[in-house]
C-alpha cells in the first residue's frame, strides 16, 4: 500500500500523519521509523482516494499536511486532532455515559465534581465544572482545566420508563465497553431487577484515549522535513496538556 489509501484493519490507523507528497518523499529518503510503526499510517495530503474513510476525514477538515490525528477509542472511524483529541474524546464518552444511563432507566444523571491529575496519579486539583483552575503548576494546567471543563459540561434528566437491558448491552459493545467492569456490574444489577435509587460514579476522561496518545509520545520525529518545527511543537503542546481527568457522576433512578 502506498500513502494515497489508509488500510481497513484500526489497530493499523490508531495514529495518522498527514504529510505532503514532498514531505513523504524526504521521509522515504531519511529512512524514517514512520514507515515501520505498525500501528501509525502515513496518508498524503492530497490524497485522491474516495473511501468512506477518507471522505470522513476530508469533510472534517482534518486532511491537512502536519495533521496528526488519533483514532477514537469508541468507533474506529472517528479521528481527532492530537490537539484536540483528549478533549473531544472525553465528550464523546460523556455522551455514551449519558445515553447508556437512559437505556437503563435513569431519573437524572449529574456531575458531582471534576479532577485532574499527575500521570502518577496524584489528584492536583478538583472542583465543580464552575470552578476556575486554582491547582497551579503554570498556564499547561490551567487551559487543559478550561478546555475540559467545556468539554465535558453533563446534565441529563429521563422521563420515567422501563430499562432497555437488550439495547443497553448492544450499546456497550457497539462502543467497546464491554471490558468496564463497573458499568457490566451496573447493567447485570439491573438485569437482575435489584433496585437502585442512586449510583455514585468515577468515570476517567482519558483513560481510553490515552492508550493511542502514548503512541504518538513514542514517536521519533523526522529531522529533514519542511514541518519538523511545527511538529514539535505541536508535540510539546501535547504533552503539556496531557493530564488524567476523573468525574465524579451521580445517577439518580426511578
Amino acid at each position: 500500500m502506498g500513502y494515497n489509501s489508509l488500510p481497513q484493519e484500526p489497530e493499523k490507523r490508531r495514529v495518522i500523519m498527514v504529510f505532503s507528497r514532498v514531505d513523504l518523499k524526504d521521509l522515504e529518503l531519511e529512512g524514517s521509523e514512520l514507515f515501520r510503526k505498525e500501528q501509525v499510517s502515513l496518508l498524503e495530503a492530497s490524497t485522491t482516494e474516495n473511501s468512506p474513510l477518507v471522505e470522513k476525514l476530508r469533510g472534517s477538515g482534518l486532511l491537512n499536511p502536519g495533521s496528526v490525528l488519533i483514532q477514537s477509542p469508541y468507533d474506529p472511524s472517528n479521528y481527532a486532532d492530537a490537539l484536540d483529541a483528549s478533549y473531544a474524546f472525553a465528550q464523546a464518552k460523556c455522551v455514551h455515559f449519558a445515553t447508556l444511563c437512559g437505556l437503563l432507566a435513569a431519573r437524572k444523571v449529574s456531575v458531582k465534581q471534576m479532577e485532574i491529575q499527575t500521570a502518577e496519579s496524584q489528584t492536583i486539583f478538583s472542583g465543580n465544572l464552575n470552578t476556575p483552575y486554582g491547582g497551579g503548576g503554570g498556564e499547561g494546567r490551567r487551559r487543559a482545566w478550561e478546555r475540559m471543563k467545556k468539554a465535558v459540561s453533563l446534565e441529563r434528566e429521563y422521563g420515567e420508563g422501563e430499562p432497555k437491558l437488550d439495547a443497553a448491552r448492544a450499546y456497550l459493545s457497539k462502543h467497546q465497553w464491554l471490558t468496564d467492569a463497573h458499568l457490566n456490574s451496573f447493567l447485570d444489577l439491573r438485569e437482575a431487577g435489584i433496585p437502585i435509587e442512586t449510583e455514585n460514579f468515577s468515570v476517567s476522561l482519558t483513560k481510553e484515549s490515552e492508550k493511542n496518545l502514548k503512541i504518538v509520545f513514542s514517536l521519533n520525529l523526522p529531522q529533514n522535513i519542511a514541518m519538523n518545527a511545527d511538529l514539535k511543537a505541536q508535540f510539546e503542546q501535547i504533552k503539556k496538556e496531557s493530564y488524567e481527568f476523573n468525574l465524579d457522576v451521580i445517577v439518580q433512578f426511578w
